[in-house]
């Protein structure tokens, strides 16, 4: 169906009141009213069923908050958005419910082979709803995506809600299972449907007892995982579909390395992709690397590369994501960050408020200026095309492996991408993640980056070596590329033949705690590390993959592991005959990097890790050099693309301590910054800034370059240029 006929269509900003049941008796629609027509808002999703109802349901069975046979707050809320000429989306929380719905609805959970019930904890692995751990009311219980709930209840919800009310949507949140985490035998249900179309789908034979991904039973249960989740999702989409062709259904999204998503088919079904990651990073378990800033960058290009070109929604709490729960502000700063990274780099973003009574507000001014903003400047970010030289692979597999405990040895993907992702971002050269698996074309890019652990199936390693054949170079880590997506190594190892090295994982070394690079008349080394001086050594790496390199120039000599305690050395050993570098310039550019660099980067944070990563993407861009280069002080994030008439360079402060780790409460402009166009269709003119809402004229180099400065960038900058690429 043409996405034009979608209610939705072409909408871009979004705002979400996730109702509690408190709110039935205190919520003021005066209050949100006034809220979504200062902020200019267009889309609002509101709670309409699932734990709970907020409108007087028909449905027997359904939780219903107190009050509401008194009052419809849905309803109500429905009313006042239409009135403002503001879509609304019906959330609903079908993945997770609490003890009360599981009670009422025992059948309709996943459960054991002792027909328990399955908590949250229990299927992901994680601590919520473990008793006497974090409360969440009591306990959350997984719902079976193959139950009475999803082929009747919520079908029968759906039509009500939309009969009943003018809803342009619907998004369910924590639907499917497998979105959360790796394909797992934790995720298996044992109730009598689950059994049975495990029965018909696998010719009788017997769920898999672990998660192997030797065993062939086990295989297909990950297929079966997948496919009977499409299925639900196709079903509920054609029901509302089915009720009026101009509504949406739409899913949750963890933007996460590992989530089991077929996101190609997936991304198919959808009209609009939720992200839901509220805060920083996904992982919020993790105790360190500290959480930075630049995390929300990364996790909506992992929903972006998956997209296949829909629109993608950001969802970003107001509330503070630290500690135990989400029951104050953000800081205005941090929100307004957070929001300006997700829209730089592909997602439309989206404020969620948690409760209809808000006590804390001072999130809600800084909210409304930047929607306000959106709504004035909103061309620049539709029909892009994107400008970044450099693609960082990625496969969901490679997670999955290693949490399989199938994998080679070596350091965790999800390190090393981000390792990659940072050292770039850190540097100015503008990268995009790049889905392996993905129908997506990555052949305008200049540069393809395998990080260290990265699995590819056989179909991904062409796309690899064709992009190469077609004049790309290639940057590659570690074992990257050497094992399919069950661990099974690929014949002949084409991705190492592909930048001229011969592999030997088997005597991989490591992992080692304290081992060092030497640099000492190495003119590689010295040109990857120009503003290292004299020292003769840099930090080395934890994993190491031995390597034998044909015509390709080596560098960066390995010295294994010291002591720690550094008195009990006798002196540092002298290089051995272990490079961790080759690099060749024809008949492309290729380089390979044996060390893990790339997740001891994301690790240990050195700089010199991070000016290697950077200086080879640099060179494989060599001679013409990076289509956008921005120079001057500070940290900021840099991302560049063409509208259908312009160029768009959109700049982000992140030049503040706490950027990297606690929240940002305040500004520090950075600047000036020159900025430099390479090899673009750009011509003479003005460079308009959309946030100082000014111009500056651009000037012409010498090759053809267009150049103009940034005197300075407060909190984000666009800057807008006529022509295109």
């Amino acid at each position: 169906m043409p996405a034009t006929e979608l209610r939705l269509a072409g909408l871009t900003r979004y705002g979400q009141v996730n109702f509690t049941e408190d709110d039935v008796r205190l919520l003021d629609v005066g209050f949100w009213r006034d809220v979504w027509r200062r902020s200019r808002v267009q889309v609002v999703l509101l709670n309409c069923g699932g734990i709970m109802a907020y409108h007087p349901t028909r449905l027997s069975g359904h939780p219903v908050a107190r009050g509401v046979d008194r009052r419809d707050l849905f309803g109500e809320m429905v009313t006042a958005a239409r009135e403002l000429g503001i879509e609304v989306v019906g959330r609903l929380d079908v993945g997770v419910v609490d003890q009360h719905f599981r009670d009422l609805h025992p059948t309709w959970m996943m459960t054991d082979a002792s027909g328990r019930s399955r908590t949250l904890n229990d299927v992901t692995g994680g601590t919520w709803g473990r008793p006497g751990g974090h409360r969440i009311e009591n306990e959350m219980y997984y719902t079976c995506i193959n139950s009475g709930l999803f082929t009747d209840y919520l079908p029968a919800l759906l039509t009500e809600v939309a009969q009943g009310y003018d809803v342009a949507g619907f998004f369910t949140n924590g639907f499917p299972t497998v979105a959360l985490a790796s394909p797992s035998t934790r995720m298996l249900c044992r109730c009598d449907r689950c059994t049975e179309l495990w029965a018909d789908y696998a010719g009788g034979v017997p769920f898999p007892a672990a998660d192997d991904p030797a065993d062939p039973v086990f295989r297909r249960y990950v297929e079966f995982l997948r496919e009977t989740s499409l299925a639900r999702l196709r079903a509920l989409r054609s029901h509302v579909k089915e009720i009026s062709a101009d509504l949406s259904f739409n899913t949750s999204a963890i933007p996460g390395v590992s989530g089991g998503l077929p996101w190609t088919e997936w991304a198919a079904e959808l009209d609009v992709l939720f992200c839901d990651n509220q805060d920083r990073s996904p992982d919020y378990g993790r105790s360190a690397p500290s959480h930075g800033l630049w995390e929300v960058g990364l996790s909506s290009e992992l929903l972006r590369s998956v997209s296949a070109g829909k629109p993608a929604v950001r969802v970003q709490s107001t509330a503070r994501m630290r500690g135990s729960g989400r029951h104050s502000s953000k800081n205005p700063a941090e929100l307004r960050l957070q929001r300006a990274l997700a829209l730089a780099h592909g997602e439309l973003p989206m404020w969620h408020a948690v409760s209809g009574r808000q006590y804390s507000r001072r999130w809600l001014e800084g909210v409304v200026e930047f929607d306000q903003w959106v709504a004035e400047n909103g061309s620049v970010f539709a029909d892009r095309r994107s400008l970044a030289d450099v693609g960082i692979v990625w496969s969901q597999e490679s997670a999955w492996l290693q949490d399989w405990g199938g994998a080679l040895p070596g350091p965790r993907f999800s390190d090393a991408l981000n390792g990659w992702h940072l050292a770039l971002s850190r540097a100015r050269v503008p990268a995009q993640l790049v889905f392996a698996d993905g129908i997506a074309s990555f052949t305008w890019l200049r540069v393809l980056v395998l990080p260290s652990s990265l699995v590819l199936s056989a179909r991904a390693v062409e796309r690899v070596v064709r992009f190469a054949r077609e004049g790309g170079a290639v940057v590659v880590c570690g074992a990257a590329g050497m094992l399919d997506e069950w661990g099974v190594p690929h014949e002949g190892d084409p991705i190492g033949t592909l930048v001229g090295v011969t592999r030997d994982p088997a005597a991989m070394l490591g992992p080692e705690a304290v081992s060092y690079l030497h640099l000492d008349g190495d003119p590689v080394a010295r040109s990857l590390l120009p503003g290292l001086g004299d020292d003769d050594v840099v930090p080395g790496s934890t994993w190491l993959v031995p390597f034998r390199a044909g015509s390709a120039e080596t560098a960066l000599m390995w010295n294994e592991g010291e002591f720690v305690i550094p008195t009990h050395a006798a002196g540092l050993p002298r290089a051995g005959g272990r490079p961790t570098l080759a690099r060749q310039a024809t008949p492309v550019r290729s380089a390979y990097l044996a060390a893990d660099l790339d997740a001891r980067f994301f690790t240990y944070r050195a700089v010199e890790h991070r000016e290697i990563l950077a200086g080879l993407a640099r060179w494989s861009l060599a001679p013409a050099g990076p289509t956008i280069e921005v120079d001057g002080p500070g940290v900021v994030d840099v991302r560049s693309w063409c509208t259908a008439d312009e160029v768009v360079i959109v700049v982000t402060n992140l030049d503040n301590p706490g950027a990297q780790d606690e929240p940002v409460e305040e500004f520090r402009p950075v600047g000036p910054l020159r900025v430099r166009v390479n090899g673009t269709a750009v011509a003479g003119g003005d460079a308009h800034f959309h946030r100082e809402r000014r111009s500056a004229k651009l000037a012409i180099e010498d090759d053809g370059a267009v150049t103009f400065v940034l005197d300075r960038v407060v909190d984000f900058e666009v800057a807008t240029l006529p022509g295109g690429a």
